[in-house]
């Protein structure tokens, strides 16, 4: 999905996304398989990409 899409998937899915939600808990408990996609909560705090941190095209 993406992290541009990811506001969507709720709408598109809706109760399934909770069952998505259960399945990434299960594979990935600490959260570290792609953080903040698949319209899920990301546990490492806000995205730079999205946030604007790399907005003029830096790596940092």
């Amino acid at each position: 999905v993406g992290i541009n899409r990811a506001r969507f998937v709720r709408d598109a899915l809706g109760n399934g996304l909770d069952v998505l939600a259960g399945i990434k808990a299960a594979l990935d408990p600490h959260g570290i398989l792609n953080p903040g996609k698949l319209g899920l909560d990301n546990p490492f705090g806000a995205n730079p990409f999205v946030d604007g941190a790399f907005a003029d095209g830096g790596a940092g």
